[in-house]
């Protein structure tokens, strides 16, 4: 069964920027809500944080699923098994984990994802073009949005918020995987790169106007939600513009066994973060803190990562889910070595 090496270094590298947004927020299990600080004051690291960073690696996750969904449904649809019905159980299965790691860290997108990827099950059979369509819409309504937040800051903005980020991803992936554009050939080479042609300079005009809007906190949140999709886009343009160059992929290899057991890693990542911060007895965390807690437990899982593939083919939660999804007694699609 053929594995894209480029989506599992995509997956890796945004778990880091996932891991490194989600710190913070690990000390508040351990205190009230009064004395929780995330980030005491804005530094300037704080500022490049949210210009590089936030909401970003969080939307290419995000698009990664939906390639994963389509990957997933179109090998199943091959095979002569239903593709939704058994995808479905995936997402059962999702949501059901997911409730459990919300009561152990309440910021957990497993359950999010669940929930909206049952949303994404019929456009599996719509075409790109209606797919393209959605996208175009969705990302209109959301800009719109946050355009007009910018005006009115008082308004509630919550319509527009991760969770229209997420679908609109999970619906981006499912159109590349749709379109073939995962195969590292000259001619997607050239449409990457048409892409970052177009797309960097959008993302650096949000990253200078993110930049310059820092002392507002109603403008700075805004503004890095308007750009998080452009600049993800940027991104995956240009990791799939570098990662699709075999040799270059080999160097990231480690980077990719992180992203080959995504589930695991993100929730043993939760579970390291959590306990660092008990260790360490952090009451705030600083965004200096936080990236190098972020940078001690990313190694970890590298490690790890590498030692376990040496033994075995697939992560634990990830056998587990592959179980649920086709039942325990069932053999499809290898064992756990």
């Amino acid at each position: 069964m053929k594995r894209y090496d480029t989506l599992d270094i995509m997956r890796g590298l945004a778990l880091f920027g996932i891991l490194l947004i989600n710190i913070p927020a690990y000390e508040t299990l351990f205190v009230t809500s009064d004395e929780a600080v995330m980030f005491p004051e804005t530094t300037t690291l704080d500022i490049w944080i949210s210009i590089i960073i936030e909401k970003k690696f969080f939307s290419i996750f995000s698009f990664l699923f939906g390639v994963g969904f389509f990957i997933f449904a179109s090998r199943a649809e091959q095979k002569g098994r239903a593709p939704l019905s058994l995808f479905s159980k995936r997402l059962l299965f999702l949501l059901l984990f997911g409730i459990f790691h919300f009561f152990l860290f309440f910021g957990s997108i497993l359950p999010i994802y669940a929930v909206i990827g049952f949303f994404l099950l019929p456009f599996y059979r719509r075409s790109t073009k209606t797919i393209a369509s959605w996208i175009i819409v969705l990302l209109a309504f959301q800009s719109l949005g946050l355009i007009f937040q910018l005006w009115f800051p008082s308004i509630n903005g919550w319509v527009v918020g991760d969770m229209l980020v997420i679908f609109i991803m999970f619906l981006t992936g499912l159109y590349v995987g749709k379109k073939g554009w995962l195969e590292p050939t000259e001619k997607m080479q050239r449409l990457w790169t048409r892409v970052v042609l177009i797309l960097l300079p959008v993302a650096l005009l949000g990253g200078v106007l993110t930049y310059s809007a820092a002392s507002t906190e109603n403008g700075l949140s805004h503004l890095v939600a308007l750009f998080a999709i452009p600049t993800a886009y940027a991104y995956i343009a240009l990791f799939f513009l570098l990662f699709n160059d075999a040799t270059r992929a080999k160097r990231w290899t480690p980077i990719g066994a992180v992203g080959k057991m995504a589930f695991t890693n993100y929730f043993m990542q939760n579970l390291l973060g959590v306990a660092l911060i008990k260790l360490f007895q952090l009451q705030t965390v600083t965004s200096r803190e936080a990236l190098w807690l972020a940078v001690i437990i990313y190694v970890i899982e590298v490690i790890w990562s590498v030692l376990y593939f040496k033994k075995f083919r697939i992560g634990p939660l990830e056998w587990i889910w592959r179980k649920f999804t086709y039942g325990f007694r069932s053999n499809a699609y290898g064992s756990y070595r």
